[in-house]
């Protein structure tokens, strides 16, 4: 984790991360002495190219569905279901980026 500014291998800040982990989509490891208050914070590279890459298949998604097409009729549940989904998929997307500085 960088001690200031952003990390030169994924660009994210301290606060970034620690806003990706509080929301559940990355995963930091802590690691301190028994009976010590302070230590050191890793970051689980794994966790984080994984939350990227699912960004980036979201996003890729979003611009191959188009815009004016109903998802759903009156004996198809199916597409209500997922475009609900995805719905809520954007507003999570949309939350951590705002909380991690604009992505």
């Amino acid at each position: 984790m960088p001690p200031k500014g952003l990390d030169p291998v994924f660009g994210l800040s301290r606060g970034g991360y620690y806003a990706l982990e509080k929301l559940g989509f990355i995963r930091l490891v802590r690691i301190r002495k028994p009976g010590n208050q302070q230590g050191r914070t890793l970051v689980d590279c794994a966790s984080v190219r994984n939350y990227f890459a699912k960004l980036a298949r979201t996003q890729t998604s979003e611009r191959a569905t188009p815009k004016n097409t109903s998802a759903t009729s009156a004996n198809d549940k199916t597409g209500a279901v997922e475009t609900a989904a995805k719905t809520e998929a954007d507003k999570t997307a949309k939350t951590a980026a705002a909380e991690i500085g604009g992505y």
